[in-house]
């Protein structure tokens, strides 16, 4: 009898320990959500007015970066590895961007790769310009990758966009940062794979539903 409830009391501590030891460890490699403040830096532009916006436009991707849905919703995607041509020397500087996003054995790059790299940094400076474009274009704006500025045409600046106004420069300011960070449009994948397309259709999701109820941004 002594035995049985000796056999009994380690069975019971076994399973404790064994259950401790899995939250703990689950603990630990459940990724967390990451805070990420975007500012302003240096504000040119053709456009008279319009530094209000683009400072709301900031805050607006601080807030959408910053939350779990943003997150949750990156990390139902994988994308081509025709994203990420991006050549170790590209930086000077590179601070804590991936430099190989491609996962080779997968070969793709995983959703949680590019949500590493939107919230790398608790702080980031942003240079805005916005220039009237010399002809016609179809082109939103464009930037370079490793450079933190973000250069937007002024054709379609206008109020008379779907979203408000600070909402759709906002979508605009999260697919040229994906250019920031190194990932690129390219011919050898369709449009539906491409993360900077894919981003601007993440932070306007997010943002429209917020407004729908009325979420406090």
């Amino acid at each position: 009898m002594f035995k049985k409830n000796v056999l009994g009391i380690l069975f019971v501590l076994f399973a404790l320990f064994f259950v401790s030891y899995t939250y703990k460890t689950e603990t630990k490699t459940t990724p967390v959500t990451r805070k990420v403040v975007f500012k302003l830096g240096t504000f040119n532009s053709e456009l008279e007015n319009f530094r209000d916006t683009a400072v709301k436009a900031l805050a607006l991707m601080s807030k959408v970066f910053s939350s779990k849905e943003f997150k949750d919703s990156l990390d139902k995607y994988d994308f081509p590895c025709s994203n990420a041509w991006f050549k170790e020397n590209i930086c000077k500087t590179p601070k804590n961007i991936i430099v190989y996003k491609c996962d080779s054995a997968a070969n793709v790059v995983h959703g949680s790769t590019v949500y590493q790299d939107m919230v790398m940094e608790k702080n980031v400076t942003l240079d805005l310009n916005i220039i009237h474009p010399k002809g016609k274009t179809n082109s939103y704006g464009f930037s370079a990758a490793c450079v933190y500025k973000i250069n937007t045409y002024s054709w379609w600046l206008k109020n008379d966009r779907k979203q408000p106004l600070s909402e759709e420069y906002a979508i605009h300011l999260a697919h040229e940062y994906c250019h920031v960070v190194g990932y690129y449009h390219s011919s050898y994948h369709k449009i539906e794979k491409d993360v900077s397309y894919r981003m601007g259709g993440i932070v306007r999701n997010i943002l429209w539903r917020w407004s729908q109820e009325r979420v406090k941004i």
